[in-house]
């Protein structure tokens, strides 16, 4: 990719997938996917563990604070009714801009990374701590979203003992993390479907790390998210070139249950295959230790495959800069343009 709608991609600073070493890589089989597509979706759902019931939203409005060019809102919504205050009510933060792209307004949820800091979650993309890098729900409001930013369960007011204790003591009762961030995510769903300033047809998700991860299972759990940007989120999860024949460990939502051993063979490509024909758009880092690039290449190659073959090639974009796990400024050009243009 020499330029994207007139962003220029230095051939210096991103690797194309020619330069990766593609003997071995598994292909997109039209005929087996079109077998199994069903089949791939009831086995997620049924690594992602038990489904909590639907409670009231009961949406309780804490703070307001105007800012340059925007007004930051902090809201209360209560997601489940498991009775552990942390599990059963999420924080975010609503950025509404002055003059929004439009009315209603196109909405972008920004889940936030991991980076193993527990006391921030929703505070680093509205850009009132840590990464300034990372604060792309204030990017996105200056440009007319609606941006909404919110907490994982183990985050910010959300912390408990520690990640590993909150994931085992899912799975202790039949669930796995990974279902829960999906889950919250597609109750904010729900209550922003009630907001009048907000377009629910306009929804989009964008994430970095553990964000990007979730951007891939949140947009695969709930098909109302209508534009999806991960980065530095795919990994393969078995096989060569993978975290698990890398031996590395990622963060625990990761981990489904069952997700390699099914009666259908799955992995990270699948998962995400289940977002098409919606717009996505993915990007790594090529010395990204935590994310084989070979195993990268594939995963994009394999969806590439899979985009033309049913004539979307242009609702999908991959990059692999050549640096590590961020977000370089051409990579944010490529991305805001991919917004304007799918959303």
């Amino acid at each position: 990719m020499a330029e994207y709608h007139g962003i220029k991609i230095d051939p210096e600073l991103y690797i194309g997938l020619d330069e990766c070493d593609g003997n071995n890589w598994e292909h997109f089989d039209p005929a087996r996917w079109e077998a199994n597509e069903k089949k791939y979706r009831a086995h997620l759902e049924a690594c992602l563990g038990a489904v909590p019931g639907k409670v009231p939203e009961n949406p309780v409005l804490v703070a307001e604070s105007r800012q340059d060019g925007y007004t930051r809102y902090t809201w209360h919504i209560d997601v489940e009714g498991s009775g552990i205050p942390q599990w059963d009510k999420m924080p975010f933060f609503v950025l509404v801009p002055e003059r929004p792209l439009a009315r209603p307004a196109p909405v972008m949820i920004v889940h936030h990374q991991h980076a193993g800091k527990f006391d921030k979650g929703k505070e680093e993309p509205a850009g009132l701590m840590c990464d300034p890098e990372q604060a792309l729900a204030v990017d996105l409001v200056k440009e007319g979203y609606i941006t909404v930013a919110h907490d994982a369960l183990c985050f910010s007011e959300r912390q408990e003992k520690d990640e590993f204790y909150t994931a085992m003591k899912m799975l202790l009762n039949g669930r796995t993390l990974g279902l829960k961030y999906a889950w919250d995510v597609s109750r904010l769903i729900d209550h922003l479907e009630t907001r009048n300033d907000m377009d629910p047809r306009r929804i989009g998700l964008i994430g970095h790390s553990l964000g990007g991860q979730e951007a891939i299972f949140c947009a695969a759990y709930d098909p109302r998210i209508k534009v999806v940007v991960s980065s530095c989120g795919v990994a393969k999860v078995g096989g060569t070139n993978s975290i698990l024949s890398e031996n590395i460990t990622h963060n625990k939502a990761l981990y489904l249950p069952g997700l390699l051993a099914g009666p259908v063979r799955m992995d990270m490509k699948e998962i995400v295959g289940l977002i098409h024909p919606r717009p996505l758009l993915m990007s790594h880092g090529a010395s990204d230790r935590i994310f084989p690039i070979e195993g990268v290449a594939e995963v994009d190659n394999w969806i590439q495959e899979l985009y033309a073959h049913y004539g979307n090639a242009e609702k999908l974009v991959t990059l692999r800069h050549a640096g590590g796990h961020y977000i370089p400024r051409t990579t944010k050009e490529v991305i805001y343009k991919f917004l304007e243009l799918n959303l």
